[in-house]
Parts: structure tokens; C-alpha cells; sequence
């Protein structure tokens, strides 16, 4: 994240994609989901914390980003 539109746009269960992984891994590219974040910004520096996963854990019902789900599903 080189500019700070991207970190002011950040919010809980965005995607984003993490590039430029070193070859030893076993992919270079990761789509994570953001589930929680810190910002800490002092007179010096600042740091942005990603709290990240590869899922999201829950199902939000009648969400049209991730799905539609009937009244008695919570998961998929």
C-alpha cells in the first residue's frame, strides 16, 4: 500500500491482495480478507496492522457481495 487513499478505504471484510511473496512459498499471490485492523501513528512513523484471514468465518444472510442464504442457513 504505497498511497493513502488505499489505507483510508480499508474496512472490515474487504479483500486485498498481498503480491510479491518470495518464490520459496507456496504461491506469490494471496486474496485475504481483512478482519480487524490498527493504525498507529506517531510524530515519527506510522504503522497500519492487518488482522487477516483466507475465509470469511460467518455468513452474513442476504448479503449480496458474498451470497444469498435461506432463512435457516448460517454457513456455507
Amino acid at each position: 500500500m504505497q498511497d493513502w487513499a488505499n489505507v483510508l478505504n480499508i474496512d472490515i471484510w474487504r479483500m486485498i491482495r498481498i503480491t510479491g511473496l518470495p518464490s520459496s512459498e507456496q504461491v506469490t499471490t494471496l486474496d485475504l480478507y481483512i478482519e480487524g485492523f490498527e493504525i498507529d501513528i506517531t510524530p515519527d512513523s506510522w504503522a497500519l496492522i492487518l488482522d487477516t484471514s483466507m475465509a470469511i468465518p460467518f455468513c452474513v444472510l442476504n448479503d449480496s457481495t458474498r451470497g444469498v442464504c435461506g432463512a435457516s442457513v448460517v454457513a456455507w
